[in-house]
């Protein structure tokens, strides 16, 4: 509605201000000297400088207008995108860092657990045979691949977590967002893993 305002004081100002000049133009031929071919003259000029004026503001906030768009589109777009990355993360988080001992739980066992774990598997060595599900598997190979980052002088604690462990292990150009989502699947996931998983999974170790 604005615009058309706008728009209508253009028009009108540049239809007064041509009306004036012919007008103007006329007395100068039939009537030079007379005292309202002045008067015209400057009401000519007036409205031919609204009109000007009207039609450089018009152009100005037609631009302003179209780049503040342009910039709020940008700015919602961004936060949008920072906003889903924030909620990813949390879910991400939710899934190790939840609220049952499960879900609480390491990578590697604290003193107490690890010592039960180690007199529970002292009688047998575990073997790649002796695993009954591809989540055992990639279990296998992601503890696999976080100690051959230690033996390349990563520090990982006990008590870091995958994203944790992920994140020192981005601090040192280590690539490991693969071995991390399909461990998290293979630990908290509903789904039941593939052998393809499993390939991948050894696939990633091995290339390293």
């Amino acid at each position: 509605m604005k615009k058309l305002k706008t728009v209508h004081k253009i028009a009108l100002y540049f239809s007064a201000s041509a009306v004036l000049f012919v007008v103007h133009l006329f007395l100068n031929v039939y009537h030079p000297k007379s005292y309202y071919n002045d008067i015209i003259n400057v009401f000519s000029i007036v409205f031919a400088v609204l009109s000007g004026y009207n039609l450089y503001r018009y152009l100005l906030l037609e631009r302003l207008e179209r780049f503040i768009r342009s910039l709020i589109k940008r700015s919602s777009e961004f936060f949008g995108k920072l906003r889903a990355r924030r909620i990813s993360q949390r879910k991400k988080k939710k899934i190790i860092l939840g609220g049952s001992r499960d879900e609480h739980s390491y990578i590697f066992f604290d003193k107490s657990q690890k010592s039960q774990q180690q007199k529970r598997k002292e009688k047998r060595k575990t073997r790649w045979k002796d695993m009954q599900t591809n989540s055992e598997r990639i279990r296998f190979l992601y503890r696999r691949f976080v100690l051959h980052a230690v033996r390349q002088g990563v520090t990982v604690k006990e008590t870091q977590t995958p994203l944790e462990i992920q994140e020192a292990l981005r601090e040192q150009a280590i690539e490991s967002e693969t071995m991390t989502d399909l461990y998290i699947r293979s630990r908290y996931g509903k789904e039941s893993l593939t052998d393809c998983d499993v390939e991948q999974a050894a696939t990633f170790l091995y290339k390293k």
